[in-house]
């Protein structure tokens, strides 16, 4: 699919019938609502992160990961280990 311009958006819109236009509007603010929304996510986040370098709790924000990883890290499965959970074997330890 190529990327639309504003010049087809609105001749989308043009062709429209009048009974559809409300939907029409009301989807594109949907899509406005989500934008800002995500908008204000990422001002949240880089105003975290400020706190978390300023607080010295971080020396410096690793980076974003890349999509590869990302799918890496989704996709994992843990191994299958025989014998009693490490955790378990922690607390008896520490008891």
């Amino acid at each position: 699919m190529s990327t639309p311009t504003r010049e087809a958006i609105r001749k989308l819109v043009d062709e429209l019938p009048d009974s559809e236009l409300a939907a029409a509007q009301e989807a594109l603010q949907r899509l406005f609502d989500h934008y800002d929304r995500r908008e204000s996510d990422i001002r949240n986040r880089e105003r975290y992160e400020e706190d978390l370098l300023e607080s010295g709790l971080l020396v410096s924000v690793p980076p974003p990961l890349d999509e590869e990883t990302r799918r890496r890290f989704h996709t994992h499965r843990p191994i299958t280990v025989k014998g009693t959970p490490l955790s378990e074997r922690i607390i008896e330890e520490r008891r």
